[in-house]
């Protein structure tokens, strides 16, 4: 099937100048109003397109075409549109705009097509109030009863469409995303695209390390027991033994 590039493209680089700030990056938290500007673009697009669209009770964002037989499950494919504060253009919005074009020209082609299609552009996935893949999380179900009605109050949601965001895995046949490469292994090897087979997995510590107040002029340094020494020592060995394995990272915040 052949898309539309130029008009993907175009579409794209329209989306990208929603929340950009020149020098500083992309400024679009969910449930901002740059946020609520991207959503209304790509929804937008989407009821020109001929989708059938509608918006969740925590803000995910579908636009739906029609397959021949309305009794089987979903294909669904998308990404999401919010950003990380100073993030770049088009980390999310290139899999959602993607499979918009690739929904539309199917549309357009009049391509066969058995199963429903929707394109997704899930809310909060970048984190806020709300933690880290709010909207994808909502959908499936995993959102914890017991989120404070404040935050939520201030986000403009509530604990009902929270609720009512859950989908049936039963009617969602299988999951597309397109995501910009977050590391330099593709670009590297000028390698196009890359089919990956997991995902990063992550565990966080908090290490304390207790020292010993005493003289900074006149105590010697081997009756010291300084603690900034040892965590220095200590992160020496965490990346000399990162050094010598190609999967795994280690990242040190104060």
């Amino acid at each position: 099937m052949i898309v539309s590039g130029d008009r993907f493209l175009a579409e794209l680089e329209a989306l990208g100048q929603i929340g950009w700030v020149e020098g500083e990056g992309m400024d679009r938290p969910a449930f901002s109003s740059s946020y609520d500007a991207a959503r209304e673009f790509v929804s937008g697009i989407m009821r020109e397109a001929g989708f059938t669209v509608r918006v969740d009770g925590v803000g995910n964002l579908f636009g739906r075409i029609e397959g021949s037989d309305p009794s089987l499950p979903v294909i669904l494919a998308g990404s999401h549109l919010d950003a990380v504060p100073g993030g770049g253009k088009y980390d999310g919005p290139l899999g959602v705009m993607a499979a918009l074009e690739a929904a539309r020209s199917i549309k357009e082609k009049k391509l066969p097509l058995r199963h429903p299609l929707e394109v997704v552009g899930f809310t909060g996935e970048e984190g806020g109030e709300m933690g880290g893949t709010f909207g994808s999380r909502a959908f499936a179900g995993l959102i914890e009863e017991s989120l404070p009605g404040e935050k939520l109050a201030g986000a403009g949601l509530t604990s009902e469409g929270v609720r009512s965001s859950k989908t049936d895995p039963s009617q969602i046949a299988c999951y597309f995303e397109l995501h910009i490469e977050q590391g330099p292994y593709l670009e590297r090897r000028n390698i196009s695209i890359g089919i990956p087979t997991g995902i990063v997995g992550i565990s966080r510590y908090a290490v304390s390390l207790n020292g010993e107040p005493n003289h900074a002029g006149t105590t010697p340094m081997k009756e010291r027991k300084d603690a900034m020494r040892e965590a220095a020592e200590l992160l020496s060995e965490w990346f000399a033994w990162t050094d010598t394995r190609d999967d795994f990272v280690c990242n040190v915040g104060v």
